[in-house]
């Protein structure tokens, strides 16, 4: 069973998943799932002590590209597409699987209203199990992450479309 059934969109989307799971609202999971149960708006969410080394799903996908915090794939035979990030938030370190595709879905921020600006969280980026960058500093309130070498500009609202991206 997903943890979530919608779309991450924003950084301010995986840290108020991760508080609705802490707080018992939604579930982890604690297994890998089926091929059959891969499909669009699914939304998984296992901590790094689950026993899941790393998360296969049986698909073929495109080698990853990194937008934002996200590494992102490309199905090889459809127009789904799935993002993964790692964070370290409260002292865990979780890890999210999210499958899209081009259809709007809601989103954690339609759904929650509790507060979450004083809580932080570190991406952890890795490509081919070497860090990409060190995160130096996150805002929740600008949803502005910060790199020790590249800064990336705000997130804001959708996940938008650019050239050579996975995401458009």
């Amino acid at each position: 069973m997903a943890s979530f059934v919608g779309t991450i969109e924003t950084v301010r989307d995986v840290v108020l998943v991760l508080e609705a799971i802490d707080r018992g609202i939604l579930q982890l999971v604690h297994k890998r799932i089926e091929r059959d149960k891969v499909m669009a708006g699914n939304v998984y969410v296992y901590k790094s002590n689950s026993g899941i080394i790393r998360w296969t799903d049986g698909l073929k996908w495109s080698p990853s590209r990194i937008y934002n915090i996200y590494l992102v794939y490309r199905h090889q035979e459809s127009n789904l597409k799935k993002k993964t990030v790692s964070v370290s938030y409260k002292g865990t370190i979780w890890h999210m699987v999210i499958y899209f595709d081009d259809n709007a879905l809601a989103t954690p921020s339609d759904l929650f209203d509790f507060s979450v600006d004083r809580y932080k969280i570190i991406p952890i980026l890795k490509k081919k199990k070497k860090c990409i960058e060190a995160v130096t500093s996150f805002d929740c309130d600008s949803l502005e992450v910060n790199f020790s070498q590249i800064h990336l500009p705000a997130i804001t609202g959708l996940l938008t479309s650019f050239p050579g991206s996975y995401l458009g």
